[in-house]
């Protein structure tokens, strides 16, 4: 079973980002927002940030809630704070997000969705509200 970890990104000693992951989650850059994805690109390129490992664990739900403290505590740029059903639904392998539908196809969240059909989420977000109305 892999471990689990928290870990942070800086920008010049400033945290931009705290998440949570296993194995390589830390450094990749896949699956993260565009304006995250391409400040992590300019910076990674400069040389000018880190990723470090904050903290391991054994289970999900403790590193859930060490992630969700230090985003509390640092309010870095990337992140939002989470509900506690949320932490829940995450540690219990539950879909976090709420499942869309477009063009008859069902996925389990907006972002599957765009990385699926290439469209951009702001793009999804305008045809899935315009589809809601009609």
């Amino acid at each position: 079973m892999d471990k689990y970890y928290v870990y942070k990104h800086t920008d010049r000693g400033k945290v931009v980002y705290i998440g949570m992951g296993t194995k390589a989650r830390a450094w990749d850059i896949k699956f993260r927002s565009p304006e995250h994805s391409d400040y992590m690109i300019n910076i990674l390129h400069k040389k000018i940030s880190s990723i470090k490992v904050v903290k391991y664990f054994d289970n999900k739900l403790d590193a859930c809630k060490y992630e969700n403290e230090l985003i509390q505590k640092l309010k870095p740029k990337f992140n939002k704070t989470w509900t506690p059903e949320f932490i829940y639904k995450v540690s219990m392998n539950q879909p976090a997000r709420k499942p869309v539908s477009y063009m008859n196809i069902k996925y389990n969240s907006i972002n599957e969705c765009s990385r699926k059909t290439g469209i951009p989420r702001s793009t999804l977000k305008i045809k899935l509200q315009n589809s809601v109305r009609r």
